[in-house]
């Protein structure tokens, strides 16, 4: 074999070596996956796998990472100071009046694999693609804040039963994601703003005063 020769075997080994060798930070975890199906899960730490194309590595923030998902706005919006579409942050309470709700789900990846492979089952039903992880959860977070809206009056929604609404939608959520097998673990749910329709805020605040007025006579 000429020098050219050995010198073209002696990169393609390396080429492999170097695509068969990879570390899994202490931050994050990781699914090794053979042709596109998931084979192996691993922690932190230096492993070896066949080379590309045969196995791929596909990482995610650890189980003790504490993730955020959105529900009622989005994240690069905010940032942007581009305010949510109506249709994203508006919930029907159960007296028929519109709320505006901003909320953060708060939750760990507990099961990588099932995290990455287990919203297979979750399908956009207009387009019939698979939904990603984040986009099934978000899409559980937003059923449940409807279905709890949906059961009390504006008044509840916007004043009393906040601490439960926040409360019950986690626990429904955690049930929902783990009937799903979505391999996540809940940690909380925070209502950053709930409000009346802006249409109509004025006229709520003034049944409010009203109502406390009413309450001091």
């Amino acid at each position: 074999i000429c020098w050219t020769g050995r010198a073209i075997i002696v990169a393609l080994l390396l080429a492999l070596g170097w695509s068969s060798v990879f570390t899994v930070k202490p931050s994050s975890q990781a699914v090794v996956t053979r042709f596109g199906a998931p084979v192996r899960d691993l922690d932190p730490g230096l492993h070896f796998k066949l080379p590309w194309p045969a196995e791929s590595v596909v990482r995610t923030p650890g189980p003790q990472a504490s993730l955020q998902m959105p529900v009622g706005y989005r994240l690069v919006d905010e940032r942007a100071g581009i305010a949510p579409p109506p249709r994203m942050m508006h919930w029907l309470t159960g007296d028929a009046n519109i709320v505006e709700l901003r909320a953060n789900v708060l939750y760990r990846i507990k099961d990588v694999r099932a995290w990455l492979y287990g919203a297979s089952r979750v399908r956009d039903e207009a387009e019939g693609s698979l939904e990603s992880p984040e986009f099934a959860l978000r899409r559980l977070a937003e059923a449940a804040l409807t279905r709890r809206c949906s059961r009390l009056s504006v008044d509840d929604v916007l004043v009393s039963a906040a601490a439960s609404i926040a409360a019950d939608a986690r626990a429904a959520i955690q049930e929902d994601a783990d009937r799903l097998g979505l391999g996540v673990s809940i940690s909380a749910v925070q209502l950053l703003d709930q409000a009346p329709l802006r249409s109509v805020a004025s006229d709520f605040l003034a049944v409010q005063d009203a109502k406390i007025g009413r309450a001091h006579v």
